[in-house]
């Protein structure tokens, strides 16, 4: 029997409360043609973990186990090196495939043979609800990845063989984003090729032990080194005033910003400035993306002095930002009610 098309790698660690649906919506897969390799990464579970993934007599199911544990940075390199397929495609153990989602990024990177990373729209679900909606096209993508992790991780299929071929790892250096840290290697550093199928094909779950606020702010940390080592590759020294207004557009905390955003505007145009002269990432996405972000800080102000109205108003930032006659009319009453109401 020849390698299978795909292989599916699963990192565990005690995740036995979730783990039997996970593994059975891998099971349930309309696509067939896939190996299905589980690591258990040195739990301590007292092995329940282990027992649910042997208790499935599918032959397609190897389960192997690290003695000790060792991170998921090591064990996901260890399953994308170990896998024999064409394609690898991973899920957490907490979350669940819908039954078509194999079949349709299979077809999705057969149709597409530049394409080296393909994700998919997810449903959020647990202690937060809402349909996350990525961008589709590889420019918005790499765009996005700028400020922000913008692929569902749990949705990836990559294409093995360049992803082997330019040693593109998983990173120990960036603990709780390794998630984008391997995106920004792959699709900033190594300039692979991105896409997303634009349909719900994930369901991830969250849960307040993702969200601890001691990982929270390690992954807040590690975040920033990534914002940090984008900037680098523009070329651009920011002030530490212009560094923390980065992290602040980056984690959205617009209403701690709405009193610079006359710095804003002159910090985005240094960026823009920087990516014509470097051209890292694809024009016009990242200047309509940063665009866009002032802008919300712009919605975020209480009140605006006339002074400042009249530099928002004539700021070119608005000529980047994509939105419709409508939209723009809008934005301009807003920022005059905000001028005039007080």
């Amino acid at each position: 029997m020849g390698a299978p098309k795909l292989s599916v790698i699963m990192s565990i660690y005690n995740g036995e409360k979730y783990l039997r649906e996970a593994i059975q919506s891998i099971l349930d897969q309309t696509f067939s043609n896939f190996e299905f390799i589980i690591l258990d990464d040195g739990s301590n579970d007292d092995g329940r973990g282990l027992e649910v993934a042997r208790s499935f007599a599918d032959p397609r199911i190897r389960v192997l186990d690290n003695e000790t544990n060792k991170g998921i940075s090591y064990s996901l390199n260890y399953l994308i090196r170990e896998a024999k397929g064409e394609y690898v495609a991973n899920l957490d153990q907490d979350d669940i495939s819908l039954p078509e989602r194999f079949e349709k990024q299979v077809k999705f990177l057969d149709d597409h043979p530049d394409v080296s990373i393909c994700g998919t729209w997810a449903d959020v679900f647990g202690d937060r609800n809402e349909i996350w909606k990525t961008p589709v096209s590889h420019e918005k993508i790499k765009a996005s990845l700028f400020l922000n992790m913008i692929v569902c991780h749990p949705s990836l299929m990559i294409r093995k063989s360049p992803v082997i071929e330019k040693d593109i790892r998983y990173e120990d250096d960036y603990k709780s984003a390794e998630d984008y840290s391997f995106l920004v290697n792959t699709v900033v550093e190594a300039e692979l090729k991105v896409g997303n199928v634009p349909e719900v094909l994930v369901r991830h779950r969250r849960h307040f032990q993702q969200d601890s606020v001691t990982r929270r702010k390690i992954q807040i940390e590690y975040h920033k080194k990534l914002l940090d080592k984008q900037l680098d590759k523009l070329g651009l020294k920011p002030t530490d005033s212009e560094r923390l207004l980065h992290y602040q557009m980056s984690l959205r905390e617009f209403e701690v910003i709405t009193d610079r955003v006359t710095e804003l505007d002159h910090w985005i145009k240094k960026i823009i400035a920087a990516n014509r002269e470097k051209k890292v990432y694809p024009e016009p996405e990242l200047s309509q993306l940063l665009a866009e972000k002032w802008r919300l800080v712009c919605l975020f102000c209480d009140k605006i002095k006339f002074f400042e109205f009249l530099r928002i108003i004539g700021s070119s930032l608005n000529r980047s930002a994509v939105s419709s006659r409508k939209e723009n009319m809008l934005f301009y009453l807003r920022m005059l009610r905000r001028t005039f109401s007080h």
